[in-house]
């Protein structure tokens, strides 16, 4: 049905994010007393995923885009106290953290944070190996590495269901339409790839034998493959799906009506620069829930904070993201729990049976977010 340049890439694994830090069998350990990484070294990271050695994982590499997205190098020495983090690609997901660095919620609560974009596996490369100490990516970035070792820990969630709406061709009317076709997705192990098999499983479609899934990269990607023929179908949010729909393209199924758990957005750390840190990590939370209760009180103050992060100055769109991200999907109390990381261990099972292995109960801690609900924290 496929050729086998249109198959799905090889089974997702650890390959993809130790490729991603120059294809050592086993990451990084954490240094026994992490220091603040300075933002000079981030690119290193991102260069050495960029020029990653061919794996199992090859057609699954990070965007080209990546080390340009990064912060420029400096030679100056970092900040003493500085915590460096990241987020994983640009979308109204990571609100949050953009408001809490915009707003002073960082600077308020005693913390000196840059804020960086890094996509994919690049941030997650650079977490393993020290050059930033916290982020937010996908549940998918965060279980691969600990396949092979990796002593990552999910302190939060942002999404507590998958927030995506499936575009489609015109022509495409029932998920029936779909077998034999062409769907786009970023990257094997993606957050927008994990769901869609979770959707595609759900519409009673097989995602090896029905579809061929082609890896065509990030969010603005996959609307130009979709409007260029290359694909019938993605997964996108608004604001990129009134761009599509204005092209005469639809909505197969809003995901979010499927209720199904997921943490695409996913507050991450090693666990021994938590140990080490813990006030700090504690504050670095506090201020994220504070920057919900921002987000969600303060609709313009947050669409100015999108606006410049997305680079989006239509306020049609704005409105659009923001009832979609702010009101939908974002809960006021980021809670990190096992069954939201459940359905992106079925779903990468199915290629990675490491995955099923995990005790989720040792990477999950809520025990932050807790405490700050205990103290009030956003109220």
């Amino acid at each position: 049905m496929r050729t086998s340049s249109q198959k799905i890439a090889l089974p997702f694994s650890l390959a993809i994010l130790l490729a991603a830090c120059g294809g050592s069998a086993n990451p990084p350990a954490p240094a026994s007393s992490p220091a603040a990484a300075s933002p000079s070294t981030v690119p290193s990271a991102v260069a050495k995923a960029a020029s990653a050695p061919a794996s199992a994982a090859a057609s699954a590499k990070p965007p080209a885009s990546a080390a340009a997205s990064a912060k420029p190098v400096t030679s100056s020495a970092p900040t003493p106290g500085k915590i460096s983090s990241f987020y994983s690609t640009v979308s109204p997901t990571f609100a949050p953290l953009w408001i809490a660095k915009e707003a002073g919620i960082f600077q308020k609560n005693g913390l000196n944070v840059d804020v960086q974009l890094i996509q994919n596996p690049g941030g997650t490369a650079a977490l393993i190996a020290n050059q930033v100490q916290i982020g937010i990516g996908g549940a998918a970035d965060l279980l691969g590495p600990v396949t092979n070792g990796a002593d990552l820990q999910a302190l939060a969630t942002f999404t507590t269901t998958y927030p995506y709406v499936f575009e489609v061709a015109d022509n495409i009317k029932t998920p029936a339409d779909l077998k034999g076709k062409k769907i786009g997705a970023s990257q094997a192990g993606g957050s927008d790839y994990v769901a869609l098999l979770s959707v595609l499983s759900k519409l009673n479609l097989d995602f090896q034998k029905d579809v061929s899934i082609l890896f065509v990269g990030g969010i603005p990607a996959r609307t130009a493959a979709l409007l260029g023929g290359n694909i019938v179908g993605t997964l996108t949010a608004p604001p990129e799906t009134l761009k599509i729909e204005g092209k005469g393209y639809h909505s197969l199924i809003d995901v979010t009506s499927l209720n199904l758990p997921s943490a695409t957005s996913t507050l991450t750390a090693h666990k021994a620069w938590i140990q080490a840190n813990h006030a700090s990590v504690q504050k670095f939370v506090d201020s994220l829930i504070e920057a919900i209760a921002r987000e969600k009180a303060d609709k313009p103050y947050a669409e100015q904070v999108m606006s410049k992060y997305l680079k989006l100055t239509d306020k049609t769109a704005l409105d659009a993201a923001y009832n979609f991200f702010s009101g939908k999907i974002l809960p006021s109390q980021p809670d990190a729990k096992v069954e939201q990381f459940n359905d992106t261990v079925v779903s990468l099972g199915k290629t990675n049976p490491a995955i099923k292995s995990i005790n989720l109960s040792t990477v999950v801690d809520d025990s932050f977010v807790q405490d700050a609900v205990k103290r009030g924290v956003g109220k």
